[in-house]
């Protein structure tokens, strides 16, 4: 995206810095570390989208799985029961195959593969918190 980003004449650090799910932000950390900092991560986004949408507004996500640790991390399962914590219901979405061209963590993808998810998400009722 660097390339992009300098063609069009912007400024790519601000957008490195913050990116959600960045796996140079997750390369060193534990499974169980990498997983909560990606859902407090997104959890904020959905809260926003929540926040924006009316009772039964639509948000789309385009998100891919990654590796964390040397272990396959698979966004739509993890997005499906992330999402109803803040307010927001998984009703559809569409996944194409992906190749996996980091050949180090390659093997993370043996039992099913990598893959890019297009997921609708609908706001529910407005979340309560204590």
């Amino acid at each position: 995206h660097r390339l992009r980003l300098e063609w069009l004449g912007l400024d790519a650090r601000h957008l490195e810095q913050h990116e959600i799910g960045a796996h140079r932000h997750f390369a060193q950390s534990t499974p169980v570390d990498a997983e909560a900092r990606w859902a407090e991560q997104l959890g904020a986004c959905l809260d926003e989208m929540r926040r924006v949408l009316v009772p039964g507004g639509k948000a789309a996500l385009l998100i891919s799985d990654s590796v964390v640790a040397k272990r396959a991390f698979y966004a739509d399962r993890a997005l499906c029961q992330l999402a109803p914590k803040h307010g927001m219901r998984v009703v559809g979405g569409a996944s194409q195959r992906r190749g996996h061209y980091h050949a180090p963590t390659r093997d993370a993808f043996r039992e099913a593969p990598r893959r890019e998810h297009l997921i609708l998400l609908t706001a529910s009722a407005p979340v309560r918190r204590r």
